[in-house]
Protein backbone atom coordinates (compact mmCIF):
# COMPACT_ATOMS: atom_id res chain seq x y z
CA UNK A 1 0.00 0.00 0.00
CA UNK A 2 1.08 3.71 -0.27
CA UNK A 3 1.91 5.24 2.89
CA UNK A 4 0.32 8.59 3.35
CA UNK A 5 0.03 11.32 6.01
CA UNK A 6 -1.72 9.96 9.38
CA UNK A 7 -4.67 10.85 11.37
CA UNK A 8 -4.42 8.45 14.27
CA UNK A 9 -2.44 6.08 15.74
CA UNK A 10 -3.35 3.68 17.99
CA UNK A 11 -1.74 1.47 20.51
CA UNK A 12 -2.35 -2.34 19.70
CA UNK A 13 -1.07 -3.16 23.41
CA UNK A 14 -2.02 0.04 26.13
CA UNK A 15 -1.74 -2.03 28.68
CA UNK A 16 1.67 -3.03 28.27
CA UNK A 17 3.66 0.12 29.79
CA UNK A 18 6.50 0.91 27.11
CA UNK A 19 9.82 1.95 28.86
CA UNK A 20 12.61 3.63 26.98
CA UNK A 21 15.75 3.39 28.70
CA UNK A 22 18.42 5.32 27.07
CA UNK A 23 21.14 3.27 29.61
CA UNK A 24 24.14 4.59 29.45
CA UNK A 25 26.14 7.63 27.15
CA UNK A 26 29.23 5.83 26.40
CA UNK A 27 30.20 4.54 22.85
CA UNK A 28 32.30 2.09 21.13
CA UNK A 29 31.90 4.36 18.21
CA UNK A 30 31.96 7.87 17.68
CA UNK A 31 29.72 7.94 14.51
CA UNK A 32 29.88 11.24 12.50
CA UNK A 33 25.80 11.48 12.34
CA UNK A 34 25.30 10.63 16.38
CA UNK A 35 25.10 13.00 18.42
CA UNK A 36 28.05 13.21 21.45
CA UNK A 37 25.74 13.18 24.26
CA UNK A 38 25.38 9.41 23.09
CA UNK A 39 28.60 7.96 22.93
CA UNK A 40 30.92 10.95 24.78
CA UNK A 41 29.89 10.64 28.29
CA UNK A 42 30.92 8.91 31.56
CA UNK A 43 28.44 5.78 31.46
CA UNK A 44 25.61 6.36 33.90
CA UNK A 45 24.10 9.41 35.55
CA UNK A 46 22.62 7.95 38.33
CA UNK A 47 23.40 5.18 41.08
CA UNK A 48 22.14 1.50 40.06
CA UNK A 49 20.74 1.06 43.59
CA UNK A 50 18.55 3.90 42.84
CA UNK A 51 17.40 2.51 39.54
CA UNK A 52 16.62 -1.04 40.68
CA UNK A 53 13.83 0.62 43.06
CA UNK A 54 12.78 2.66 40.15
CA UNK A 55 12.92 -0.68 37.87
CA UNK A 56 11.53 -2.64 40.58
CA UNK A 57 8.26 -0.27 41.29
CA UNK A 58 7.49 -0.45 37.47
CA UNK A 59 7.46 -4.27 37.51
CA UNK A 60 5.27 -4.47 41.00
CA UNK A 61 2.97 -1.49 39.70
CA UNK A 62 1.90 -2.31 36.08
CA UNK A 63 0.65 -5.19 35.04
CA UNK A 64 3.05 -5.92 32.20
CA UNK A 65 5.91 -3.66 30.93
CA UNK A 66 8.13 -3.55 27.77
CA UNK A 67 11.66 -1.94 28.46
CA UNK A 68 13.59 -1.27 24.98
CA UNK A 69 17.08 -0.11 26.01
CA UNK A 70 19.58 1.58 24.26
CA UNK A 71 22.59 3.88 24.34
CA UNK A 72 25.20 4.48 24.15
CA UNK A 73 25.62 1.08 24.06
CA UNK A 74 23.90 -0.53 26.49
CA UNK A 75 26.41 -3.50 26.81
CA UNK A 76 29.12 -1.71 28.05
CA UNK A 77 26.89 -0.71 31.39
CA UNK A 78 28.48 -3.54 34.34
CA UNK A 79 24.59 -3.92 35.64
CA UNK A 80 23.47 -4.40 31.79
CA UNK A 81 22.95 -8.51 32.51
CA UNK A 82 21.44 -7.69 35.82
CA UNK A 83 18.92 -5.79 35.08
CA UNK A 84 17.76 -8.07 31.52
CA UNK A 85 17.20 -10.94 34.48
CA UNK A 86 15.02 -8.94 36.85
CA UNK A 87 13.00 -8.11 34.64
CA UNK A 88 12.82 -11.31 32.35
CA UNK A 89 12.17 -12.83 35.96
CA UNK A 90 9.26 -10.56 36.99
CA UNK A 91 7.67 -12.14 33.56
CA UNK A 92 7.96 -8.78 31.44
CA UNK A 93 9.78 -8.30 28.24
CA UNK A 94 13.12 -6.63 27.40
CA UNK A 95 14.77 -6.04 23.97
CA UNK A 96 17.79 -3.88 23.37
CA UNK A 97 19.72 -1.99 20.30
CA UNK A 98 23.53 -2.85 19.82
CA UNK A 99 25.86 -2.13 17.76
CA UNK A 100 26.90 -5.75 18.47
CA UNK A 101 30.56 -4.76 19.71
CA UNK A 102 30.35 -7.25 22.46
CA UNK A 103 31.87 -10.79 21.58
CA UNK A 104 29.78 -13.51 20.29
CA UNK A 105 29.40 -15.46 23.27
CA UNK A 106 28.51 -12.54 25.67
CA UNK A 107 25.77 -12.02 23.37
CA UNK A 108 24.45 -15.50 22.78
CA UNK A 109 24.36 -15.76 26.89
CA UNK A 110 21.92 -13.00 27.45
CA UNK A 111 19.71 -13.47 24.08
CA UNK A 112 17.27 -16.16 25.60
CA UNK A 113 16.60 -13.18 28.32
CA UNK A 114 15.57 -10.53 25.31
CA UNK A 115 12.45 -10.18 23.33
CA UNK A 116 14.45 -9.08 20.59
CA UNK A 117 18.02 -7.65 19.73
CA UNK A 118 17.82 -5.02 17.32
CA UNK A 119 21.54 -4.94 16.23
CA UNK A 120 22.60 -1.47 14.46
CA UNK A 121 24.76 -1.42 10.99
CA UNK A 122 27.33 1.45 11.36
CA UNK A 123 29.44 1.91 7.89
CA UNK A 124 32.30 3.69 9.92
CA UNK A 125 32.67 0.65 12.34
CA UNK A 126 30.95 -1.93 11.40
CA UNK A 127 33.01 -5.38 10.18
CA UNK A 128 30.49 -7.03 7.84
CA UNK A 129 31.63 -10.44 8.79
CA UNK A 130 31.65 -10.28 12.33
CA UNK A 131 28.02 -8.68 12.70
CA UNK A 132 26.54 -10.89 10.49
CA UNK A 133 27.91 -14.20 12.50
CA UNK A 134 26.55 -12.73 15.66
CA UNK A 135 23.10 -11.98 14.01
CA UNK A 136 22.84 -15.60 13.34
CA UNK A 137 23.82 -17.03 16.38
CA UNK A 138 21.46 -15.03 18.42
CA UNK A 139 18.95 -15.50 16.38
CA UNK A 140 19.01 -18.71 16.99
CA UNK A 141 17.29 -17.88 20.58
CA UNK A 142 15.56 -14.59 20.04
CA UNK A 143 14.41 -12.46 17.36
CA UNK A 144 17.80 -10.57 15.89
CA UNK A 145 17.22 -7.99 13.32
CA UNK A 146 19.77 -5.07 12.11
CA UNK A 147 18.85 -1.31 11.41
CA UNK A 148 21.73 0.04 8.71
CA UNK A 149 22.14 3.04 8.87
CA UNK A 150 22.35 5.02 5.99
CA UNK A 151 24.34 8.54 5.69
CA UNK A 152 24.24 10.16 2.11
CA UNK A 153 27.70 10.86 2.23
CA UNK A 154 30.38 9.22 0.44
CA UNK A 155 31.95 6.53 1.08
CA UNK A 156 29.67 6.17 3.98
CA UNK A 157 26.73 5.40 1.46
CA UNK A 158 28.42 2.84 -1.15
CA UNK A 159 29.58 0.79 2.33
CA UNK A 160 25.81 0.69 3.33
CA UNK A 161 24.11 -0.04 -0.08
CA UNK A 162 26.76 -3.03 -0.54
CA UNK A 163 25.87 -4.65 3.31
CA UNK A 164 22.23 -4.14 2.29
CA UNK A 165 22.66 -6.17 -0.97
CA UNK A 166 24.14 -8.88 0.75
CA UNK A 167 21.40 -8.89 3.03
CA UNK A 168 19.08 -9.14 0.69
CA UNK A 169 20.50 -12.23 -0.74
CA UNK A 170 20.29 -14.06 3.02
CA UNK A 171 16.70 -15.28 3.71
CA UNK A 172 17.43 -15.80 7.11
CA UNK A 173 18.37 -11.96 8.31
CA UNK A 174 15.64 -9.03 8.71
CA UNK A 175 16.58 -5.90 8.17
CA UNK A 176 15.39 -2.27 7.76
CA UNK A 177 17.51 1.08 6.21
CA UNK A 178 17.35 3.95 8.39
CA UNK A 179 17.97 7.45 7.04
CA UNK A 180 20.08 9.86 9.37
CA UNK A 181 17.74 12.35 10.64
CA UNK A 182 17.96 16.49 11.03
CA UNK A 183 17.73 16.44 14.72
CA UNK A 184 19.20 18.56 17.59
CA UNK A 185 19.12 18.12 21.41
CA UNK A 186 21.53 20.79 21.98
CA UNK A 187 23.70 18.86 23.43
CA UNK A 188 26.66 18.59 19.91
CA UNK A 189 25.63 18.40 16.38
CA UNK A 190 26.81 16.00 13.93
CA UNK A 191 27.78 16.05 10.25
CA UNK A 192 25.16 17.84 8.05
CA UNK A 193 26.75 15.78 5.39
CA UNK A 194 25.31 13.13 6.33
CA UNK A 195 21.60 13.96 6.25
CA UNK A 196 21.90 15.72 2.50
CA UNK A 197 19.90 13.26 0.24
CA UNK A 198 19.83 13.61 -3.48
CA UNK A 199 16.68 12.88 -5.13
CA UNK A 200 18.50 9.66 -6.37
CA UNK A 201 19.02 8.62 -2.86
CA UNK A 202 15.64 9.43 -1.08
CA UNK A 203 14.06 7.28 -3.92
CA UNK A 204 16.01 4.40 -2.25
CA UNK A 205 14.03 4.29 0.88
CA UNK A 206 10.82 3.34 -1.39
CA UNK A 207 12.35 0.79 -2.82
CA UNK A 208 12.03 -3.23 -1.87
CA UNK A 209 15.36 -3.87 -1.26
CA UNK A 210 15.23 -1.33 1.81
CA UNK A 211 14.21 -3.90 3.62
CA UNK A 212 14.07 -7.48 4.10
CA UNK A 213 11.71 -9.75 6.27
CA UNK A 214 12.42 -13.23 7.66
CA UNK A 215 10.38 -16.14 6.20
CA UNK A 216 12.35 -19.22 8.39
CA UNK A 217 13.05 -18.34 11.51
CA UNK A 218 15.61 -20.95 12.67
CA UNK A 219 15.16 -20.82 16.35
CA UNK A 220 16.10 -22.93 19.09
CA UNK A 221 13.61 -21.81 21.96
CA UNK A 222 10.27 -20.73 22.37
CA UNK A 223 10.02 -16.84 20.67
CA UNK A 224 8.94 -14.43 23.57
CA UNK A 225 6.37 -12.01 21.83
CA UNK A 226 7.48 -8.45 21.40
CA UNK A 227 4.04 -6.35 22.83
CA UNK A 228 5.02 -3.54 20.41
CA UNK A 229 2.27 -2.68 17.78
CA UNK A 230 0.07 -0.25 16.66
CA UNK A 231 -2.35 0.17 13.46
CA UNK A 232 -2.00 3.62 11.14
CA UNK A 233 -4.74 5.36 10.38
CA UNK A 234 -4.10 7.46 7.06
CA UNK A 235 -5.98 10.51 5.71
CA UNK A 236 -7.04 8.46 2.80
CA UNK A 237 -8.91 5.84 4.89
CA UNK A 238 -6.30 3.13 4.30
CA UNK A 239 -4.70 1.64 7.12
CA UNK A 240 -2.04 -0.82 8.11
CA UNK A 241 -0.05 -2.16 11.47
CA UNK A 242 3.70 -1.44 12.67
CA UNK A 243 4.50 -4.97 11.71
CA UNK A 244 3.49 -4.65 7.82
CA UNK A 245 4.60 -0.79 7.50
CA UNK A 246 6.64 0.30 10.70
CA UNK A 247 7.06 3.84 12.41
CA UNK A 248 10.56 4.15 10.94
CA UNK A 249 8.72 4.02 7.09
CA UNK A 250 6.11 6.62 7.92
CA UNK A 251 9.43 8.70 9.59
CA UNK A 252 11.45 8.39 6.55
CA UNK A 253 8.86 9.14 4.12
CA UNK A 254 8.20 12.76 6.21
CA UNK A 255 4.80 11.86 7.55
CA UNK A 256 6.48 12.31 11.37
CA UNK A 257 5.18 15.67 12.10
CA UNK A 258 2.35 15.34 14.56
CA UNK A 259 2.24 18.64 16.19
CA UNK A 260 -1.15 19.54 17.81
CA UNK A 261 -1.94 15.81 18.19
CA UNK A 262 -3.48 14.19 21.41
CA UNK A 263 -0.45 11.93 22.54
CA UNK A 264 -0.73 9.17 25.35
CA UNK A 265 2.90 9.64 26.24
CA UNK A 266 3.53 9.25 29.86
CA UNK A 267 0.01 7.69 29.89
CA UNK A 268 1.33 4.41 28.15
CA UNK A 269 5.17 4.78 28.50
CA UNK A 270 8.38 6.84 30.40
CA UNK A 271 11.68 7.58 29.20
CA UNK A 272 14.88 7.45 31.10
CA UNK A 273 17.81 9.30 30.22
CA UNK A 274 21.31 8.20 30.49
CA UNK A 275 20.75 11.33 32.96
CA UNK A 276 18.67 9.71 35.00
CA UNK A 277 16.14 12.39 34.27
CA UNK A 278 12.52 11.00 33.73
CA UNK A 279 10.14 12.18 30.38
CA UNK A 280 7.03 10.93 29.37
CA UNK A 281 8.73 10.00 25.92
CA UNK A 282 11.69 9.91 24.28
CA UNK A 283 10.87 13.51 22.37
CA UNK A 284 11.16 15.81 25.30
CA UNK A 285 7.86 17.26 24.81
CA UNK A 286 6.94 17.68 28.35
CA UNK A 287 9.83 18.51 30.17
CA UNK A 288 11.33 16.48 33.29
CA UNK A 289 8.70 14.35 35.51
CA UNK A 290 11.76 13.27 38.22
CA UNK A 291 14.90 11.66 38.49
CA UNK A 292 15.47 7.97 38.72
CA UNK A 293 17.67 8.81 41.94
CA UNK A 294 14.52 9.70 43.76
CA UNK A 295 11.59 7.02 42.07
CA UNK A 296 9.34 8.03 44.73
CA UNK A 297 9.24 11.90 43.74
CA UNK A 298 8.27 11.05 39.98
CA UNK A 299 5.31 13.27 39.21
CA UNK A 300 3.17 10.81 36.70
CA UNK A 301 0.88 12.23 34.26
CA UNK A 302 -3.06 11.80 34.53
CA UNK A 303 -3.90 12.69 31.31
CA UNK A 304 -2.87 13.22 27.08
CA UNK A 305 -0.64 15.53 26.49
CA UNK A 306 -0.40 17.73 23.61
CA UNK A 307 2.57 17.34 20.94
CA UNK A 308 4.36 20.87 20.69
CA UNK A 309 7.30 19.31 17.98
CA UNK A 310 7.81 19.48 14.59
CA UNK A 311 9.11 15.95 14.53
CA UNK A 312 8.04 12.74 16.43
CA UNK A 313 11.56 10.75 15.67
CA UNK A 314 11.56 8.12 18.09
CA UNK A 315 9.81 4.80 16.63
CA UNK A 316 8.62 3.67 20.08
CA UNK A 317 6.94 7.31 20.82
CA UNK A 318 5.50 7.29 17.47
CA UNK A 319 3.30 4.21 18.02
CA UNK A 320 1.98 4.74 21.47
CA UNK A 321 -2.11 6.27 20.97
CA UNK A 322 -2.35 9.52 19.32
CA UNK A 323 -4.81 11.66 16.66
CA UNK A 324 -5.52 14.63 15.51
CA UNK A 325 -7.67 16.59 17.54
CA UNK A 326 -10.87 16.60 16.65
CA UNK A 327 -10.15 13.80 14.26
CA UNK A 328 -10.57 10.48 16.15
CA UNK A 329 -12.30 7.51 13.47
Amino acid sequence: MKLSPLKEVRNNHPDVFQVTWIINDICSNSCSYCLPALFAGTNHGYDWNNAKKFVKHILGTKKRSHWSISGGEPTMSPFFKEFVKMVYDAGSTVGMTTNGVKPTYYLVDIAPYLSYIAFSYHPEFTDDNQLIEKILSCSLYTFSSVRVMVPANQPLWDKSMKFIKRLSKMKSITYESVKVLKFDDNTGHFDPNTQDYTEDQLKFFDNRISKGGLNNPNRLVEQKPVPIDATFYQVDNQETTHHKNNAVEYINRGFGNLKGWSCSAGIESVFIGANGRIQSANCGNDGEMGHIDKPDEIQWPRENTICKLDLCHCATDFILSKHRINQII
